[in-house]
């Protein structure tokens, strides 16, 4: 049975971020399908309140009753157990038991545990915690980044592929496939409004010619840019303006 209770508010991505920062310490950044239990009995983990031992147990089923897993904390330390079947599951891969895993590391890393006195509100306890502050949706949102991996998932052509390499159920691969689809359809469109803007700019930027000048110099700065304006001719140096003359003849400034 899901116990649901209020944490400090955390944005998806940030809940992303911390679980891929989690990939990196445990060195399995690298890996579509992370060992999640291999994850949970290296002893010790980083948490938002700092570095705390971790123990993970695997348990009679009747231990834990309608639960499937469980994390409690108790100071400096936190244990996570783990119905035996679950366990099993997991180690042959199964998708549902591998999230449920994960989901305890999220409340591990993300969480201190639940408040001793539990309110109640009109419509019972805790009906009124909003998503970004529920510690079940966090370590939802935790789970799923943390078995599948936004560079690595970024190659995936299907949900089922996802389901497949990252060993999660179909539920989660499909949630997480298309919010991958979305995140790259929005750095697509970045990109191309990114090439219609240079588009547009090198489109409406004035070519400029380039200029043919006369073999003479300019009687005032003696540069050789002069040029023909109509019946006259135009120095581009100092912008004098003289009339055009015949061989022969002395030219005279306008």
């Amino acid at each position: 049975m899901v116990h649901d209770y209020p944490v400090p508010p955390r944005s998806d991505d940030e809940i992303r971020a911390l679980a891929t920062s989690v990939r990196k310490a445990l060195g399995v950044s690298q890996f579509m399908r992370v060992d999640v239990l291999a994850c949970l009995k290296v002893g010790e983990i980083r948490t938002t309140s700092g570095v705390k031992k971790l123990t993970f147990l695997k348990v009679p089923d009747q231990e834990l009753g309608e639960n499937d897993a469980m994390t409690t904390f108790e100071g400096e330390k936190i244990a996570i157990r783990a119905k035996e079947s679950v366990v099993n599951a997991a180690l042959f891969g199964d998708g549902r038991s591998r999230f449920t895993l994960a989901h305890e590391l999220g409340h591990a890393v993300l969480h201190s545990g639940a408040p001793k006195a539990r309110p109640t509100v009109s419509k019972g306890p805790y009906k009124s915690i909003a998503p970004s502050g529920s510690a079940e949706r966090q370590a939802n949102v935790f789970a799923a980044a943390f078995l599948v991996g936004d560079h690595l998932a970024d190659s995936m052509d299907s949900a089922e592929k996802l389901s497949t390499e990252f060993g999660v159920s179909l539920k989660v691969a499909e949630i997480e496939f298309e919010r991958v689809e979305k995140r790259k359809n929005r750095t697509k469109s970045v990109e191309r409004v990114r090439q219609l803007t240079e588009e547009f700019k090198r489109a409406t930027t004035p070519v400029k010619s380039a200029m043919s000048y006369l073999p003479d110099a300019c009687s005032v700065c003696k540069s050789q840019m002069l040029f023909p304006v109509g019946p006259k001719i135009m120095c581009q140096h100092c912008d004098t303006i003289f009339d055009r003359f015949q061989d022969g003849d002395e030219e005279g400034i306008a």
